[in-house]
């Protein structure tokens, strides 16, 4: 017997002594029929290493159709088609989903459970049943339309055509030429002065210089005095002034 044993441990170890359970950690107080509601969920396994697909499933009693993973699926559908976790070593091996109960659930109290299942090893488990509240969701009031009036379509007015208004030429302003200046014209000098209208008699007469009395002892010099003819030439030239002007202008 003890040998049977053995050798059954050595070709299916998992089988015998690596049986998983799973428990269901939480779920809401209160859930409302139609609606989803998150539910927290353990497994736990000696080689902490396998797959496992999970489905929530439930009802009044041990009804089993009430309570699905989604509107998709109920409890007869295939494994393939229901989600899959995988067991870490490490970890505490908690997960986390969301279960969904049909709508037409009345107000009660239902058992959800848990159930996992390895398609390679064929190995599955069963959680303990977690009671649930629900109720059932108020029914949305439809609003009454209001009958609306039938309006009477209001006559438009066909609108006055307004008259263009004629547009006012507005004469061009000529400008007043300006005013031409005449040139001034030059004076004529009345009175030319000539050499010959200055008299001898006019002429302030040149005073001869005194003779220097010779002192003794030292020599006379006689020095020739050339003022007289200085101003006699600056007079002339002065006379001339005008002639030159005139003439200068005529030939312009």
């Amino acid at each position: 017997m003890l040998v049977l044993l053995l050798f059954l441990f050595y070709i299916f170890p998992l089988q015998i002594f690596a049986a998983p359970t799973v428990i269901i950690n939480s779920v809401p107080d209160v859930v409302t029929a139609g609606t989803t509601f998150p539910v927290s969920f353990t497994i736990n396994e000696a080689s902490s290493s396998a797959s496992y697909h999970y489905k929530f499933f439930g009802g009044i009693d041990n009804n089993v159709y009430k309570i699905t993973n989604n509107s998709d699926l109920s409890y007869s559908s295939s494994w393939s088609n229901f989600p899959q976790v995988t067991l870490n070593p490490t970890s505490s091996n908690i997960f986390n989903d969301y279960a969904f109960i049909k709508p037409d659930v009345a107000t009660n109290t239902l058992n959800l459970k848990i159930r996992i299942y390895n398609t390679s090893t064929k190995i599955g488990a069963t959680s303990p049943s977690f009671s649930i509240e629900v109720v059932t969701a108020p029914p949305t009031s439809v609003p009454t339309p209001t009958e609306e009036p039938t309006l009477t379509p209001t006559k438009t007015p066909t609108p006055t055509k307004t008259p263009t208004p004629t547009k006012v030429i507005t004469p061009t302003k000529t400008p007043t030429p300006a005013k031409t200046t005449t040139p001034t014209k030059n004076p004529t000098p009345s009175f030319i002065l000539t050499p010959t209208s200055i008299t001898a008699s006019t002429q302030t007469p040149i005073p001869t210089p005194t003779s220097v009395p010779e002192v003794l002892g030292t020599a006379t010099t006689n020095k020739k005095n050339h003022l007289p003819l200085i101003f006699i030439c600056l007079g002339g030239l002065f006379l001339l002034t005008p002639l030159i002007i005139a003439k200068i202008k005529n030939e312009n």
